[in-house]
């Protein structure tokens, strides 16, 4: 993960230590870079976590208390913006914290949309049983790009075909399920709702 550099960390760890600004800083909308920064080191701090690692719940919750706690605000769709990143007992979520799990989701963590794929595979008929057995492979990420080698099935024909022996279709397949995977989504949908309170706040 990147980091915010020592002096930024200085500044934020001061202003959230000290009484005095502490109390004064309970008054005053935070900067961008406060959130930014306490954010970062938050996630910096999650324990065998890479920065494109399929993100729960679990890594989210504890950072909307310490936004709350130290630099006083918190967004006012939290509860939505939580509702957005997947629940830490989810099945995918399970899944890709196993040991091989973990394996697989860093080879393929760079493909485009790949956690929403594999999110809408989960949700099929068949879908959980066929990942689970996917990731105990050792060449797993060759099924799981958008565009597969000749030859190579991709997920959604890996799937266990219905009674009429048709190929299955996942509906939305290749598009967006609008749901906070990774911690880069997360915090852009963080920066809209700060962006978004910054604007009521600079129009009253």
């Amino acid at each position: 993960m990147r980091t915010i550099g020592l002096a930024g960390f200085l500044v934020l760890t001061f202003m959230t230590s000290c009484p005095e600004v502490s109390r004064a800083q309970s008054k005053i909308f935070p900067s961008w870079g406060q959130v930014l920064g306490l954010a970062e080191i938050h996630f910096q701090s999650l324990p065998d976590f890479e920065r494109t690692d399929l993100l729960s719940q679990a890594e989210v919750s504890p950072l909307f208390e310490s936004m709350s706690k130290q630099i006083h605000w918190e967004p006012a769709d939290r509860a939505e913006l939580l509702r957005r990143v997947p629940a830490t007992s989810e099945f995918l979520v399970q899944q890709l914290r196993s040991e091989r799990g973990t394996l697989f989701m860093r080879k393929v963590a760079s493909e485009e949309l790949i956690y929403d794929r594999l999110d809408r595979i989960s949700r099929e008929s068949g879908g959980q049983a066929l990942i689970r057995d996917l990731i105990k492979l050792p060449d797993a990420e060759r099924y799981a790009k958008k565009e597969t080698a000749r030859a190579v099935p991709d997920l959604v024909e890996l799937l266990p075909r219905k009674r009429n022996s048709r190929d299955r279709v996942v509906k939305d397949y290749d598009q967006p399920t609008g749901r906070l995977y990774t911690i880069d989504a997360f915090m852009a949908a963080l920066k809209a709702s700060y962006d978004q309170a910054a604007a009521v706040r600079q129009a009253k």
